[in-house]
């Protein structure tokens, strides 16, 4: 519907779209949608370094400051904090947007004065994922296409092969906390697993 859109407006309408790269070379592979655009930017993943920057401009725009290991940020060195944002590089695969909530998921205590303190994040066991349901793998490369959904757009996505088990399926990725939904029913992949399952599943070849 949005390259019908596009191609049908595009001659009166400048059209920017912002699309998740898995999805965008999934959709691409099962219908051409490159040629419905005039040209496509392949934004890479941020640094170490980059993300650090990222993380540290909105912080201190709102004058707080951060402990790591007990000790201030001004007190810890270079080599430390190039090692504490590398931490946050290989968890997040260089993702800005899950990096940012895996920083705020790993302040442990907030102090008064603006200061706050940090840990680094756990590392992933990707083991986890080897043995993964392959009905799961089906429901979540939804999410991954889509974004977000709620029940009557996974019925309509699924249509005759909507059952009872795709049903229970998205049951257990919900209380397993792997998908979130909100007060309207709209679910997604939660933000902190979702640079993982990509990379996995792009391991896999599904995406």
């Amino acid at each position: 519907k949005i390259t019908e859109i596009v191609n049908k407006y595009g001659q009166w309408c400048f059209f920017i779209l912002n699309v998740n790269m898995y999805s965008y070379e999934l959709i691409n592979r099962i219908k051409n949608i490159e040629n419905s655009f005039l040209n496509v930017l392949r934004l890479e993943a941020m640094n170490a370094k980059e993300l650090r920057d990222l993380i540290l401009v909105r912080h201190r725009s709102g004058n707080l400051r951060y402990l790591y290991n007990s000790k201030t940020e001004d007190n810890i060195t270079d080599w430390q904090t190039a090692k504490l944002f590398n931490k946050y590089f290989e968890h997040t695969k260089g993702n800005p947007g899950v990096a940012i909530h895996s920083w705020v998921n790993n302040i442990t205590k907030v102090m008064e004065g603006g200061q706050f303190s940090i840990r680094e994040p756990e590392r992933i066991n990707y083991d986890l994922y080897e043995h993964i349901d392959p009905a799961w793998v089906i429901i979540l490369t939804q999410f991954i296409l889509h974004k977000r959904l709620n029940d009557e757009k996974i019925e309509r996505i699924f249509a005759d092969d909507f059952n009872s088990e795709i049903k229970q399926n998205i049951e257990k990725l919900l209380k397993g906390k792997i998908l979130l939904k909100d007060q309207n029913g709209t679910m997604k992949i939660s933000s902190y697993l979702q640079a993982h399952i990509e990379y996995k599943l792009n391991l896999m070849g599904v995406i």
